[in-house]
């Protein structure tokens, strides 16, 4: 956004319709939130419509013009403590958001991880996946011992962008609600989330051909055929 002095310097030229657009689309929308600043312009060109030449005008001094003395002295010092504390309310709402993802990220990781290893949390051998790509897969303990810390390490990562998505996706909705369409962080947060949705199916991809290096290829087509019990 564009503060009022800003705005009026470029009023002539936006009636002229000589403005750039990207500054021609600013100055309106400062002007269809700022009282002032329409006041301004409408007594401006009410006196450029009496006035009967250059010789008798009188140039507008925005230290002279007493709503431009009001914003200055009252309502801008008031609007700038407003954005300080809107600007300080999203930040910890962020941190907090990214906080409380991390912990449920870990819990939920510590409870899946528990699930797939151990016995006694699981109540039957069917309802763990562990047991059930064992089965799947046809390993026996030295195969086993190959695979399993690969698809550990796949999982944790997978993980870790999923929490990256879910902080970007927050910081997405966080400027598209309180900021302009033109602000320039949404194309950086769209490319963002474009980047961690490649980086997850290569990710996939490069656990499929880890566990093929180390198991043969029979092994990773059964694996990519029971994708619903690993892959996320």
């Amino acid at each position: 956004m564009i503060d009022c002095q800003t705005c009026r310097q470029n009023l002539a030229e936006l009636d002229s319709g000589q403005l750039e657009e990207e500054l021609a689309v600013k100055v309106r929308l400062h002007l269809d939130g700022c009282e002032f600043c329409r006041s301004w312009r409408k007594r401006t060109a009410n006196e450029h419509h009496h006035s009967a030449g250059p010789a008798n005008g009188k140039k507008q001094h925005l230290g002279l013009d007493p709503i431009a003395m009001w914003y200055e002295r009252f309502e801008k010092p008031r609007e700038t403590r407003i954005s300080r504390r809107r600007l300080r309310l999203i930040q910890a709402v962020i941190v907090l958001a990214a906080f409380s993802m991390m912990l449920l990220g870990v819990q939920m990781r510590s409870e899946r991880m528990n699930r797939m290893i151990s016995r006694s949390d699981a109540p039957t051998e069917s309802q763990n996946p562990a047991a059930l790509l064992t089965r799947a897969l046809e390993l026996d303990p030295p195969a086993a011992e190959l695979f399993f810390p690969l698809w550990h390490g796949y999982l944790q990562r997978v993980d870790e962008l999923a929490q990256l998505q879910s902080l970007t996706m927050a910081q997405l909705e966080d400027v598209s609600q309180g900021a302009s369409p033109h602000n320039q962080l949404i194309p950086s947060l769209n490319a963002r989330l474009d980047s961690l949705l490649g980086a997850r199916v290569e990710l996939r991809s490069q656990f499929l051909t880890s566990v093929g290096q180390a198991l043969g290829p029979s092994r990773e087509s059964r694996l990519r055929s029971e994708s619903a019990l690993w892959d996320k």
